[in-house]
C-alpha cells in the first residue's frame, strides 16, 4: 500500500497523471460502489461502505473534471469511437437502502446519471441482508465465546478469540442458514446469535443500514438513476438455463417498478464467463459489468466490462490516479517487462469452499456460498 501511494505521489508531482490521462482519453471508466455509510458499517466494511462526505467529494471531482454518461449510452459511443475523453459511467451494486439515502440525492443534486444494479430477493423482504447481518454481528461483538449447541446448529462452546476464529464461525452460521433454513428461520438464528454475541440489533434494524431498498424506494430511485439487474438472490447458476431463468425473475420483480428497458446486467460475486453470452444474448441483455478491474478499451466485449471499485478504504489519491488511467499504465508496462499478475479465476476448490477469489470481493461478494436462499 504505501509502496503503491508513493507512486502515485510522485506520478502526479511529475504530471505523470496528466499524461495518463491524455494517453487513455479514449477509454471508458467505469466507478463501481455498493453501500453509503449510515451508521458504522463502514468501519465494519470499508471496502463496501463509503461515507457520504467521501462520496460527495468524489462526485464533485467527477462532476468538475470528468464527463459522466449514462452507462448504456457509454459503451455504444465507445464502440461507435463518438466517446468523450476520459469519459466515467458509474455504478453502484445491490441496491442498498443507503443508495435511496445518500447516493441518490448526491447524484440528484450534481445531476450526474449512474447505474443502480439491484438484487431483488431482499427487496421483497423487510429484512436486512443475512449474510451481511451475521457478518456484522461477529465484528460487532466482545464475547469470547458462543454456545452453538443453543442456536441448534453443532454441539459445543467455540472461541471467539480471533478475528480468524470469528470469521469461520459466522461462515459456518450462514452457510447453515442459507442452505437449510427458510426466511424466518434465519431471522430466529441471527436474533439468537446476537443474543449471545451481546449485540443489539435494534439500530441495525431502525436504521436499516443492512437492508436493500424497499419496492417504493426502488421507485422513486428509478426516477432519477437507471434501475437495472443484478440477479433476483444474487447468484449466477453454472447452467445457462438456470442462468436466464434468475436474470428473467430479477426481471419480473423489478418491471413494475421501473419504466425502462432492463437490458443491463452486474454479475452477481464477479461470476462470469463467456459460456454465459448466448444466454445473456437470448436474454435480452446489451451490457454486463464484472468485478475485473481496468479501463475499457474499443475492443471490450459489452459482456465483459471492467470496473474500478471505489470505498472508503480507497483514498482521494488512489481515486485521482485511477481515474486518471495512471494505474493502467503501469499495468501496461509491467506487462511489456512481464511483471504483470496473472487475472485471478476462480478455480473449483474455491468453489466448493464458496471462498470465490477475485478482484474487487466486498464482504457480501467474498465468500457467497454456492447454494443461496430459495
Amino acid at each position: 500500500m504505501r509502496g503503491r501511494l508513493m507512486a502515485y505521489r510522485i506520478g502526479k508531482a511529475l504530471g505523470l497523471f496528466s499524461l495518463s490521462r491524455f494517453l487513455t482519453r479514449r477509454k471508458l471508466r467505469i466507478l463501481a460502489y455498493h453501500g453509503a455509510e449510515l451508521c458504522d458499517e463502514g468501519r465494519f466494511s470499508p471496502s463496501m461502505f463509503i461515507r457520504a462526505d467521501t462520496l460527495a467529494a468524489r462526485i464533485e471531482l467527477l462532476r468538475r473534471r470528468y464527463p459522466v454518461l449514462p452507462l448504456g449510452e457509454a459503451v455504444r459511443r465507445l464502440k461507435d469511437g463518438t466517446l468523450p475523453p476520459c469519459a466515467v459511467a458509474i455504478t453502484i451494486d445491490d441496491g442498498f437502502h443507503s443508495t435511496a439515502a445518500i447516493a441518490v440525492p448526491l447524484l440528484r443534486a450534481a445531476r450526474l446519471p449512474a447505474t443502480v444494479y439491484v438484487t431483488t430477493y431482499y427487496v421483497q423482504r423487510d429484512v436486512p441482508v443475512f449474510r451481511l447481518a451475521m457478518q456484522y454481528c461477529f465484528w460487532k461483538t466482545r464475547s469470547a465465546l458462543l454456545d452453538i449447541a443453543k442456536l441448534g446448529t453443532g454441539e459445543g462452546t467455540v472461541a471467539l478469540d480471533t478475528d480468524a476464529g470469528k470469521f469461520e464461525i459466522a461462515w459456518e452460521l450462514i452457510n447453515y442458514g442459507e442452505l437449510h433454513l427458510d426466511e424466518k428461520g434465519r431471522t430466529t438464528l441471527l436474533e439468537a446469535t446476537a443474543a449471545q454475541l451481546g449485540v443489539d440489533l435494534a439500530p441495525l434494524l431502525h436504521h436499516r443500514f443492512l437492508h436493500l431498498m424497499t419496492p417504493e424506494e426502488v421507485r422513486a430511485a428509478a426516477s432519477t438513476i437507471d434501475v437495472q439487474l443484478h440477479t433476483h438472490r444474487h447468484r449466477f447458476p453454472d447452467d445457462p438455463l438456470q442462468v436466464r431463468a434468475e436474470i428473467e425473475e430479477n426481471r419480473k420483480a423489478l418491471a413494475p417498478l421501473v419504466h425502462r428497458p432492463l437490458v443491463h446486467l452486474c454479475y452477481p460475486s464477479g461470476f462470469w464467463s463467456k459460456a454465459f453470452f448466448p444466454a445473456l444474448a437470448a436474454a435480452g441483455i446489451e451490457t454486463a459489468t464484472t468485478c475485473e478491474g481496468g479501463l475499457n478499451g474499443p475492443d471490450i466485449h459489452p459482456y465483459a466490462l471492467q470496473r474500478f471499485f471505489d470505498g472508503e478504504h480507497i483514498t482521494a489519491l488512489e481515486f485521482e490516479a485511477e481515474l486518471s488511467g495512471f494505474p493502467e499504465l503501469l499495468r501496461v508496462i509491467a506487462s511489456w517487462l512481464g511483471r504483470a499478475r496473472p487475472r485471478v479465476h476462480i478455480d473449483e476448490a474455491d468453489r466448493r469452499r464458496g471462498y470465490p477469489a477475485g478482484h474487487g470481493r466486498t464482504v457480501l461478494e467474498r465468500c457467497a456460498p454456492t447454494k443461496v436462499p430459495a
